[in-house]
């Protein structure tokens, strides 16, 4: 068309036409001066540039009557997941997003869910379908991609599936989840026929994208698909990923690797020096990764092989090895060389057979050596004079062991000082000064009721029938004669420029429950760097409700929330410590407790302390999730399950806390029952744990914890002891299970 003729045209001044045009300019008006009714100002600011997107669920908004039956249906389908009724639980999934469709995303998100459980694909794949094509915007839709390739994959659709994998690859934003949804793409070509293709993609996955999660387990495919049987060319293959991957220091890699280089080779009819470098190196591998029952052997070769200088060093190792796994005569036997011979290590030594010495009772023995070091460094060794007044206490010496702690006591700017306060404490009343040991742990409890030693002074002056701070009255802290703090009115979020109209879509998910797709969102949102503290506690109370426990607990800790909480008159049990120490997943952590006869208390305290309440977390060392579950724990309590195992699985929430729960069942159960013991197994690993208590079974928590030699793990089981009471006072509050 004349772009210029077409604009020169003349319109016809039809009547009908001016008529319209009149009505039009009155509509207009009539909208201006809508908007300069007293109400104007609010909605002047959600005529902001940044709240003017359109939703992100691409639905209407959200009417008052539609999300008060939306979130009725989600309750509904929650208790029927409860009591594992899923078809029912999908079908008021369904309803609710009919019923409220500006939260149709979320609903159709849990649905498809509901649908996997039930292992019903094709429903599944419906349910994910209209997600993606009618609320493609929405946080939720952007992370399905995978679970319908699975889908598609569940139900022979592998071009389709293949397809979506790899759109999911190039979409990941992570290395661990690019690998994953790759070596999916290479799972659906070779179920298509093509090998080739399938070993193409992992050989990018080994050599291309770096060392990750997932690398191990698309070497094994690659090796299975390509060479299988073929041990020479599988241990050429293993063993030059894993050379390389040890000299980057990716040894979580590495060692698999050159493990398995070397049983190929084993399997060819080789003999594997243990002064080959690829045997040193996957001993070595496995040993800085704890894989230590794969890494004894390697280690028990070198040390008969090695010479004395390696030797040296391989004996300490070895040494670590057996003392991990709970083997207290290799560990003994390993140490007493290293004693004699170990040069550097000399020292080290000495001091693992003191602690070996503790491990066996013979505190006599313990106390020569701590005193002596103790002597040594003027007493600036911390650790060792504590120990010398402990294997003093232990070996029948109360004046002495009194004497280093009145001592060390009065040195506030040591770390463990309360440590040697509460026990000063209780060797006093135990020497029958009474007054004088009542008064130092009123002190201490008083100072620090809500700490490890703080609550367990408390503890013993409850038994004693003395006055004492009670942990209840620290973390209540209500002010009655203050005035109740205002309501927040509704919408306050539109207050803040970063808060877009997906902040509204992000409030109605929540709302209504449905915090998977809440959860979602948050992280598609940015957040403002400072609030007003009444916007704070609102803003954290939504974390909450949307299962974003670790945002909930970052902004409740700053923006000044505690100074205002305290302002108002209710008890900070039902306003505070529900944000900072979160009840989180209070259905999923109620079922599997129960289930697996865990203390709840027990379970909210482990995850506090191993991840935060980020489920999407993973450590250096790969523990992955809530509760940090390495692969190979996670491997092992599925196969004592009864059911497949998929590493990605340890992302989702209700997964990871199911396996936690069963693996500290596990603990408990091994250990006799004691929360202590079972934290620091959780830490240290059981038979290190078992090792310790050998010669001591059913010691007083105080005490085993007390002789606990690693340090870490020593600090780890006070936290998560202290948090587990807490958490018992908070879980008789309804209000903080919300």
């Amino acid at each position: 068309m004349n772009r210029q003729r077409f604009a020169n045209r003349r319109l016809p001044r039809h009547p009908a036409v001016v008529l319209l045009g009149l009505l039009l300019i009155l509509a207009v008006a009539a909208a201006w001066l809508l908007d300069a009714s007293p109400r104007a100002g609010q909605r002047a600011r959600s005529h902001h540039p940044g709240h003017s997107a359109p939703d992100p669920s691409g639905a209407a908004p959200a009417t008052a009557a539609g999300k008060t039956q939306a979130r009725q249906l989600v309750a509904q389908a929650r208790e029927k997941e409860t009591v594992g009724d899923y078809a029912a639980a999908a079908q008021m999934f369904l309803l609710a997003a009919r019923a409220c469709p500006a939260i149709a995303d979320g609903a159709l998100d849990e649905a498809a869910r509901s649908q996997f459980a039930l292992k019903d694909y094709g429903g599944a794949l419906q349910s994910l379908s209209a997600l993606r094509r009618d609320h493609g915007g929405s946080a939720v839709a952007r992370d399905v991609l995978k679970r319908t390739a699975r889908a598609y994959a569940k139900t022979g659709q592998y071009e389709q599936a293949l397809f979506l994998h790899k759109q999911a690859a190039a979409n990941a934003d992570d290395p661990d989840r690019r690998a994953e949804q790759w070596i999916e793409a290479a799972s659906d070509l070779r179920q298509l026929g093509r090998t080739e293709e399938a070993a193409a993609i992992l050989q990018q996955v080994l050599n291309g994208m770096g060392p990750n999660l997932y690398t191990v387990r698309a070497l094994r495919l690659y090796l299975d698909w390509t060479v299988p049987n073929d041990w020479p060319k599988q241990a050429q293959y293993a063993g030059k990923l894993g050379l390389a991957w040890h000299q980057s220091g990716a040894f979580e890699q590495s060692g698999p690797a050159l493990d398995l280089a070397v049983k190929a080779r084993q399997r060819a009819g080789d003999t594997v020096s243990p002064a080959d470098e690829v045997f040193r190196k996957a001993g070595f591998s496995l040993y800085r990764t704890h894989h230590n029952e794969l890494a004894l052997p390697y280690y028990e070769a070198m040390v008969a092989a090695g010479t004395a200088g390696e030797s040296a060093e391989a004996h300490y190792d070895l040494a670590k090895l057996y003392t991990r796994l709970g083997q207290a005569d290799g560990a003994r036997s390993a140490y007493r060389w290293i004693a004699k011979n170990g040069g550097a290590y000399q020292q080290t030594a000495g001091y693992q057979l003191a602690w070996l010495a503790i491990e066996d009772g013979n505190y006599q023995q313990a106390f020569g050596h701590f005193s002596h070091r103790c002597q040594q460094t003027g007493g600036r060794n911390e650790l060792a004079c504590w120990l010398a007044a402990w294997t003093a206490y232990r070996g029948d010496q109360p004046k002495t062991a009194l004497t280093r702690l009145a001592g060390m006591s009065k040195v506030r700017r040591l770390k463990d000082a309360d440590r040697y306060r509460y026990w000063q404490g209780r060797l006093l009343l135990e020497t029958g000064q009474t007054a004088a040991g009542l008064k130092l742990l009123r002190q201490l409890n008083s100072q620090a009721p809500a700490e490890y030693f703080g609550w367990q002074a408390g503890e013993l002056l409850k038994t004693r029938k003395s006055a004492y701070t009670d942990l209840a009255s620290q973390l209540d802290r209500a002010n009655p004669q203050n005035a109740p703090l205002a309501n927040v009115p509704p919408g306050w979020w539109r207050e803040y420029d970063e808060l877009t109209s997906r902040f509204g879509h992000l409030v109605d998910l929540a709302e209504v429950g449905l915090w998977r797709a809440a959860a979602a969102e948050f992280d598609w949102v940015s957040l403002p760097d400072k609030l007003s503290p009444d916007h704070a506690v609102e803003l954290a109370r939504l974390c909450r409700d949307s299962r974003r426990y670790d945002l909930a607990r970052n902004i409740a800790g700053r923006n000044g929330v505690l100074s205002y909480l305290k302002s108002g008159s209710e008890s900070l049990l039902t306003t505070y410590y529900p944000l900072v120490m979160p009840v989180g997943y209070p259905d999923l952590v109620a079922r599997y407790a129960r289930q697996f006869q865990v203390p709840p208390a027990l379970v909210f305290a482990v995850i506090l302390h191993e991840s935060g309440y980020r489920p999407k977390v993973v450590s250096p060392a790969y523990a992955v999730g809530l509760m940090q579950i390495m692969p190979q724990t996670g491997e092992a309590v599925a196969a004592a399950l009864g059911e497949p195992f998929d590493e990605d699985s340890l992302y989702d929430p209700e997964t990871n806390i199911r396996f936690g729960c069963w693996y500290l069942h596990h603990l408990l159960e091994q250990l006799g029952g004691e929360p202590a013991y079972a934290v620091a197994a959780y830490n240290a690993g059981p038979k290190a744990v078992a090792k310790w208590l050998r010669n001591k079974p059913g010691s007083a928590e105080s005490v085993f914890v007390a002789e606990i030699p690693y340090q870490e793990t020593n600090r780890y089981v006070r936290k998560v002891l202290t948090s587990m009471k807490k958490y018992e006072v908070l879980l008789r509050n309804a209000t903080a299970l919300h």
